[in-house]
């Protein structure tokens, strides 16, 4: 039996969303980024677009998501973990602001 592999589609953009709370923030972050040369890392944080942390609705994201797993199989879930979990990771990434850690 031949392995089918499915090709998940891309993300949807989150509508913008700015956290008026996060003005603060912000201006830190550029100050700072203004400081770094070559030198500096950076990491980044979404505070632009997606729910704001403080209320995120798990029911509409839940909704979003599953149509990409539609179809799947477990064990064709079973054998691209690191695929699905990466996939979670970036919608999560884009749709919740400031989500500093995913549990799988």
């Amino acid at each position: 039996m031949a392995t089918r592999l499915v090709r998940f589609s891309t993300i949807p953009k989150a509508p913008r969303s700015r956290d008026p709370r996060m003005a603060r923030t912000r201006t830190i972050i550029t100050r700072a980024m203004k400081k770094f040369d070559d030198g500096g890392e950076v990491a980044v944080i979404n505070m632009t677009h997606g729910y704001r942390a403080s209320a995120p609705d798990l029911g509409k994201l839940q909704e979003m998501m599953e149509p990409h797993f539609r179809g799947l199989s477990m064990a064709e879930i079973e054998k691209r973990p690191r695929t699905i979990e990466r996939w979670v990771f970036d919608f999560l990434g884009e749709w919740v602001q400031r989500a500093k850690a995913v549990k799988a």
